[in-house]
């Protein structure tokens, strides 16, 4: 069994909305486990928010696509955006535990979603950022 959903958002905050409601019905329909639904919710939030914030070097509009993939044991998310590139795989992950005066800021998106996935796979092709995120979640 192969159940695809394809859609698309434009780069702002406000579409954040329509992105969760969009995902959650579609979790719904194919008997998503909850927790994994949760889980897949707020790594979804993060990697949108971050294209949004920290990936378009203009004020244009752009869409984010997103490709919904479900399997028998696993449903695949990936973002494609024209973002600049970037990988947040090859990202150092941030020094825990240090006292608050010495923290760095932010930081702690990427370590949450790869905590919270089962695989992840990021390649920059033809222009697009395409990051994909695996979760076992039946």
């Amino acid at each position: 069994m192969h159940n695809d959903h394809q859609f698309q958002i434009s780069n702002t905050l406000s579409e954040l909305t329509t992105l969760q409601a969009t995902l959650q019905q579609y979790f719904d329909h194919n008997h998503i486990d909850k927790d994994a639904a949760g889980e897949l919710l707020l790594v979804t939030e993060e990697l949108v928010v971050n294209i949004i914030n920290y990936g378009y070097q203009d004020q244009a509009p752009h869409k984010i696509a997103i490709n919904l993939s479900l399997t028998a044991q696993q449903l695949s998310i990936t973002f494609t955006d024209d973002a600049r590139p970037f990988n947040p795989l090859a990202q150092n992950a941030p020094e825990l535990g240090l006292p608050s005066e010495e923290a760095a800021i932010g930081g702690l998106g990427i370590p949450l979603i790869t905590k919270l996935s089962d695989q992840q796979h990021y390649e920059y092709k033809d222009g697009h950022n395409i990051f994909t995120v695996c979760k076992n979640c039946r």
